[in-house]
């Protein structure tokens, strides 16, 4: 634990505001009363106050990593170099796999999808479910994942095989690890920008392999955005200033942090600047040139959707946009609705359901438009059926109803 009286480093955005409103909070105390156990009262009251309160600007700040005591972020114990352009830039290759020149069409948005090296099933999930059935939408989109290098030269062999045999995968001189995902989103941000393509892209939809999106809902928000929309960011948010996780007194003597927990030698501000899930976000490619630039004048943090959608943005001045259509949490059948354009922790059997659902709005509509466009020619009538249709059908009980809890399943019917 850090001597209160010991000074914090801070780090400051690059545009310095003369009105900014830093929280006037004793940040040493909060903790001082998380890491005692008689002072969880305290906590909680201290955290009410906190998260109901705005604060224009947060800046970056980390205690003394010399005097840190307890358990630290697996890969990035107290003293580790954080200067991210010598892990973006210190290197001759920094892209090890990267498709040929065939594949550097784009379109208007380049799907980066972050996957681990031994995920090849999760891939192929992708590959047969959402984003086989792109030939369907007019927009023209590219999807790639993204990896980095696993310690079992073997993986990384096979990953190589598999690039070959799909030419979608791009492969970033990094070590593949959960604390190392600002690394990965950061290495799609710079493939994205320095990359020669035949049609640049206008948008970058950071997605995890572990994610199903909508095409079709996604063509339906870029009409309505317009054209060249500025300095966008779209996801799932976290609004009002949330509160770093702590490493609480029970935890002291482990070695290493939990998830999401923020140890005081990587942070230890009293907040965070809102930001949006990692789970996938959807941004133009100015607020990608920007916010690649801003984080890289910050630390290394091992919180990525903090750290560049948090403070990155907030550097850049780019207001996040929350959106119902992005599902961060994991799904039940009774929360999936036609209309998301994204939905966070599905395997490739609720890629499946999410595909056929997709398809099933997709086909009706185009049917529907068809018979408008016969008008008086034809007497067949336009299908009006329900979006949730597809959970009654025939195919959809037998295929699936045995591996969904029955709970779960009536939920869905009275939706």
């Amino acid at each position: 634990m850090n001597d209160p009286n010991i000074p914090s480093k801070t780090i400051k955005g690059s545009e310095s505001k003369s009105d900014e409103k830093v929280l006037n909070v004793n940040h040493h105390s909060l903790r001082e009363a998380i890491m005692s156990q008689v002072g969880q009262e305290v906590v909680k009251v201290a955290a009410k106050s906190l998260s109901a309160r705005t604060v224009k600007y947060v800046h970056f700040t980390y205690g003394d990593p010399k005097a840190y005591q307890g358990p630290i972020v697996d890969g990035w114990p107290p003293g580790k170099e954080r200067n991210l352009p010598r892990y973006l830039n210190g290197k001759e290759r920094p892209f090890l796999i990267q498709p040929n020149e065939g594949r550097n069409v784009s379109g208007d948005v380049l799907f980066m999808i972050h996957s681990s090296p031994e995920k090849m099933s999760m891939r192929d999930g992708v590959r047969k479910t959402w984003f086989f059935y792109q030939s369907f939408w007019k927009t023209r989109m590219t999807a790639l994942f993204i990896v980095g290098l696993h310690k079992d030269p073997s993986i990384n062999q096979r990953v190589r095989d598999e690039a070959e045999t799909y030419g979608d995968i791009v492969q970033a001189n990094f070590d593949d690890h959960y604390n190392n995902l600002t690394i990965k989103s950061l290495f799609c941000f710079k493939y994205a920008i320095e990359t020669k393509w035949i049609k640049p892209p206008e948008f970058l939809f950071k997605v995890d392999d572990d994610s199903f999106v909508n095409v079709a809902h996604l063509e339906e928000l870029l009409n309505k955005l317009g054209s060249n929309p500025k300095k966008l960011l779209i996801g799932h948010l976290l609004p009002n200033n949330p509160l770093p996780k702590l490493v609480l007194p029970a935890e002291k003597d482990n070695n290493f942090t939990k998830k999401w927990v923020s140890p005081s030698y990587m942070f230890n501000g009293p907040v965070y600047p809102p930001f949006v899930s990692g789970s996938g976000y959807f941004m133009s490619m100015d607020a990608v040139h920007c916010i690649y630039n801003e984080v890289l004048k910050l630390p290394f943090f091992h919180l990525e959707d903090v750290l560049i959608t948090g403070f990155g943005a907030q550097n850049c001045n780019i207001t996040l946009t929350d959106s119902n259509q992005f599902f961060a949490g994991p799904p039940l059948v009774s929360d999936i609705v036609s209309d998301d354009i994204m939905v966070h922790y599905t395997n490739s059997y609720t890629k499946n359901i999410l595909l056929k659902m997709a398809l099933f709005d997709f086909l009706q509509a185009k049917y529907n438009a068809l018979i408008a466009q016969l008008g008086s020619k034809t007497d067949e009538k336009p299908w009006n059926l329900p979006s949730n249709y597809y959970f009654n059908t025939t195919m959809f009980q037998e295929e699936y109803v045995g591996r969904i809890p029955k709970a779960e399943l009536e939920a869905k019917k009275k939706t």
